[in-house]
């Protein structure tokens, strides 16, 4: 969860990129930018299609928020939005490698307290292969929430479900590999 300072920081960003301020679309790359590459990177497992998606959808964002019609409401599941597009093109637009050029253990550590309580009771290749299992939905949620660090509200926003349902979903999603664990 956001500390509010960051939630204050996010808000004041959003005002400004609702103003169409350049500078602050810069910001928005230097914050966002290694985590929706990082995100990217485990969904697509590949290094170079991670770049293309991200810096893609810095350009696809730099043009829909030209529209002075425009105001985001979110600005990380805005971005969110636009890269998880991109990359269900680039997984239609052709077969992909299993495996990325750098290892999932060289990815930038994770800073924030929910992902690190979800590093320590599971080793992430172990994590990956067992949400691969999950249904897509399911894997998506459990993702944006505790690798990239989006709030249950953003998610929300992005996936257009109730908080409820995504805080449901959630629970039962860990629930269920919590289970499978054991059982192993």
């Amino acid at each position: 969860m956001a500390s509010p300072l960051e939630y204050l920081k996010e808000e004041r960003l959003k005002a400004r990129l609702n103003r169409r301020d350049p500078e602050a679309f810069l910001e928005a790359h230097a914050w966002l930018a290694p985590k929706l590459y990082r995100h990217a990177l485990l969904r697509l497992r590949e290094k170079e299609a991670a770049e293309d998606v991200v810096q893609t959808a810095f350009l696809n964002a730099w043009e829909y928020l030209g529209d002075p019609e425009i105001k985001l409401t979110y600005v990380k599941a805005f971005f969110y939005r636009i890269v998880n597009n991109l990359i269900v093109d680039a997984i239609r637009g052709a077969v992909r490698e299993r495996r990325a050029e750098e290892p999932v253990e060289t990815l930038p550590v994770l800073t924030d307290s929910a992902s690190r309580a979800v590093e320590e009771q599971f080793d992430l290749e172990q994590v990956l292969d067992e949400l691969g299992e999950a249904k897509p939905f399911e894997r998506d949620i459990l993702m944006w929430r505790y690798l990239d660090g989006l709030s249950i509200k953003e998610i929300s926003f992005l996936t257009e479900k109730t908080t409820n349902h995504i805080a449901v979903l959630i629970h039962r999603t860990l629930k269920a590999l919590r289970e499978k664990r054991t059982s192993a």
